[in-house]
């Protein structure tokens, strides 16, 4: 008869040891709820050099019920998001940065441009003006040879009317 109440303490004591466990885990999740909590305007700086901030939108966490230690993975979602704001920003800037020095990059392409063009018109002047020098001197030269070759066609006419 000894080992039925043996058993009735053990299960009352199971029963006392798993209300005592309940109420323990109540306490902890009554200890951490938050209705509304919202950050905006965050600004955070890593070594003086990093700078994360939150876009526009924010960052909010509503409704929770938990333990502290769930409470704390939430704000895992608060530095993912202060990330992806951040490369979001830090993307935009480079992207500005890069087509700054791609417009410089045009630019001095279409000086170079410019200064090529001014050069082959330059070499284009020149060349008419040799061309005309060259020409002149072949047509002073043709008037030299014709001259000379009248010259030769007198003398021959006039050789030959001696021989008559």
């Amino acid at each position: 008869t000894s080992q039925p109440r043996l058993n009735l303490a053990t299960s009352a004591q199971r029963r006392l040891n798993l209300a005592t466990s309940a109420q323990r885990r109540l306490n902890v999740v009554q200890s951490s709820q938050v209705g509304l909590l919202r950050v905006s305007s965050l600004r955070v700086t890593l070594n003086k050099s990093q700078h994360l901030a939150l876009g526009p939108d924010g960052w909010a966490l509503r409704g929770f019920v938990g333990s502290e230690s769930e409470l704390k993975a939430q704000f895992h979602g608060l530095a993912a998001c202060l990330l992806r704001d951040s490369s979001a920003a830090l993307a935009t800037a480079k992207a500005a940065e890069v087509a700054a020095e791609m417009r410089k990059g045009a630019e001095a392409v279409a000086k170079g441009a410019e200064a090529v063009a001014k050069g082959a018109e330059a070499v284009v002047i020149r060349a008419e003006a040799v061309g005309t020098r060259v020409g002149m001197d072949l047509l002073k030269t043709a008037e030299k040879a014709s001259e000379q070759l009248s010259a030769t066609r007198s003398a021959a006419l006039a050789w030959s009317w001696r021989g008559l």
